[in-house]
Parts: C-alpha cells; sequence; structure tokens
C-alpha cells in the first residue's frame, strides 16, 4: 500500500528516485569514458605513422593498469 501513494500524479517512490540517480550517473560515467577514448584516438589520428605506433603501444599499456586498479 506505501507504493499506492505515490502512483498519483506522477511521483516516484524514493527507491525509484534512487535507482534514477544511480542509472544516470552510471550513464555520465560511460560517456565520460567514451568521450575520453574517443579524444585520444582522434590525437592519434593528427600524428605520424611512427608517432602512432609509438602512442598506441602506450595507450594499450596504460589501459592495461587502469584494469587492474
Amino acid at each position: 500500500m506505501a507504493s499506492a501513494q505515490f502512483s498519483n500524479k506522477g511521483e516516484k517512490s524514493p527507491a525509484q528516485v534512487k535507482k534514477d540517480i544511480k542509472r544516470v550517473k552510471k550513464e555520465n560515467e560511460k560517456a565520460a569514458k567514451r568521450a575520453a577514448e574517443y579524444g585520444r584516438k582522434r590525437h592519434l589520428a593528427i600524428q605520424d605513422k611512427a608517432t602512432r605506433k609509438r602512442m598506441k603501444k602506450h595507450l594499450k599499456q596504460a589501459n592495461k593498469n587502469m584494469r587492474k586498479k
């Protein structure tokens, strides 16, 4: 019956609000990660071949170390 009091006027229960906040936070984190990856790849596109290879090697190494944490 407690959830019935929140069903009118489109109000959400406190539990649903918490879930929504958590979901939005997670989406923002994913978007930030995608943007960072895109920025790194875009930066590689404007380098010469030798620099791209060196940066790509170090990028893979950095990502590997990041996953360990």
